[in-house]
């Protein structure tokens, strides 16, 4: 942080830039930065040691995700090196359980569930991530980002299915309701899907501004000068007495009022949308075309009230940005909520294959813009495509108002398991997951 006669006049100017930033606030990380774009971000210091370690491991060479840590910039301040990183959070996981404040599972579906889906697909590109608390931060409304200062590869004899399930058992433990957590033997994608089986997501509120309860000493008695405190806090030199726990900046207000998380807006993963028109004009049958807009028909209605929680049924399609406003509305149908879940999978995949409006109207007919699965990566669509000539669908699980659904081709090959969401507008999809085939 610069510092001068200047400085220490004003008593206002020591604070205003810190490693060549200027400073717009504060965490508990260290300061809020503005870069040069106008972008505010976390001004984070680590030792030599820590940043080159961040800096070499894998996770800050993948490709941007909404919710993984980015780096922005690199600085040298007075203190040691600076990593400059987007989007800046406000608290971690480890601090709001170290709060001791009571979790529901709607929490644990909002802080974990998108985690979830970071780590995947940070696997699919060869990058296996054991994730603990300390290592996911929330950001100022809500949105849980895997933190790149934090992150750690997997050890040999720990998977990052194993190490997900562990903190998702943790958390449980803080929950005032009951959670029963899957055996151990899952992988990730069955632990995301679990999670948005738990319930439905719970804005963070109070949470982002929970402090850690302060950690007690060892109970032994402690020498006879300093028995007047048995807190580990700081004192400031020639002070007496206990230490008061300096203050946590606080949050916004409108977080109390915030949406669950960003994630539910707008999924991370950008740019799928292009690589699925790509791969449509393979043209491998309209079997395959149906598949392909299937994997993006995933809706977040039972996560969020989606577009048709405040008003009417909205209508089939709302203009696509490359088709015209009716095209897609003219032929396709969703699965009215009356359907059974076999009958509404079936549905959507003939809604796909008969959509002729352009791929950006029916992707948008059948989907929400918060669908996890609307963007991805084709290599995966490529290996869920059914394998058969005809699909069927066989219940798997129903639990209230979603169901997981097995997509089968006509030699009983799975093809791959979809969580179903039924809302007031009809069926839609929130997942699919591959399974193996025979």
């Amino acid at each position: 942080m610069e510092s001068g006669s200047a400085a220490r006049e004003g008593g206002v100017e020591e604070a205003e830039r810190f490693g060549g930033f200027e400073v717009v606030g504060a965490t508990f990380r260290g300061p809020l930065v503005r870069t040069g774009t106008g972008q505010t971000a976390s001004a984070v210091v680590l030792s030599r040691e820590r940043a080159a370690a961040a800096l070499r491991d894998g996770l800050a060479r993948l490709p941007h995700h909404e919710h993984r840590e980015t780096l922005v910039d690199v600085a040298v301040g007075r203190e040691g090196p600076v990593l400059v990183t987007a989007p800046p959070v406000v608290t971690t996981l480890e601090r709001v359980l170290d709060s001791g404040h009571p979790l529901s599972p709607g929490h644990l579906v909002t802080v974990l569930a998108p985690i979830a889906d970071a780590i995947r697909d940070a696997a699919a590109s060869g990058v296996d991530l054991a994730v603990d608390a300390s290592q996911v931060g929330l950001t100022g409304d809500g949105a849980p980002v895997l933190l790149l200062s934090g992150g750690r590869s997997a050890a040999a004899d720990e998977s990052p299915a194993s190490a997900l399930r562990s903190l998702i058992v943790r958390c449980a433990e803080h929950c005032a309701d009951p959670l029963v957590v899957l055996g151990e033997d899952v992988g990730l994608e069955e632990l995301e899907a679990f999670l948005y089986r738990t319930a439905p997501p719970l804005p963070l509120g109070p949470l982002l501004r929970a402090r850690p309860r302060p950690v007690l000493e060892p109970t032994e008695a402690p020498p006879r000068r300093q028995a007047s405190s048995r807190l580990r806090m700081p004192r400031a030199a020639g002070e007496r007495g206990p230490a008061t726990r300096p203050a946590l900046p606080s949050a916004p207000s409108s977080e109390a009022s915030a949406p669950p998380a960003r994630h539910r807006r707008g999924h991370p993963l950008d740019g799928w949308q292009s690589r699925l028109v790509s791969l449509m004009k393979r043209h491998r049958g309209p079997l395959a075309a149906a598949a392909v807009i299937l994997l993006g028909s995933v809706v977040a209605s039972g996560v969020s009230a989606g577009p048709s929680a405040d008003g009417p049924a909205p209508q089939p399609t709302r203009a696509g940005s490359s088709g015209p406003p009716s095209s897609a509305s003219e032929v396709v149908e969703r699965p009215p909520p009356d359907s059974s879940p076999e009958a509404a999978a079936r549905g959507l995949v003939e809604s796909a294959s008969n959509c002729t409006g352009g791929f950006d109207a029916c992707a948008e007919a059948l989907t929400t813009a918060d669908s996890p699965l609307r963007t991805g990566g084709a290599e995966r669509v490529q290996e869920l495509l059914p394998a058969g000539a005809a699909i069927d669908a066989v219940l798997a699980d129903e639990n209230g108002a979603s169901a997981l659904v097995r997509l089968v081709s006509g030699d009983t090959t799975t093809a791959a398991s979809v969580l179903i969401i039924r809302t007031e507008a009809g069926w839609f999809i929130r997942d699919v997951f591959a399974d193996g085939r025979d």
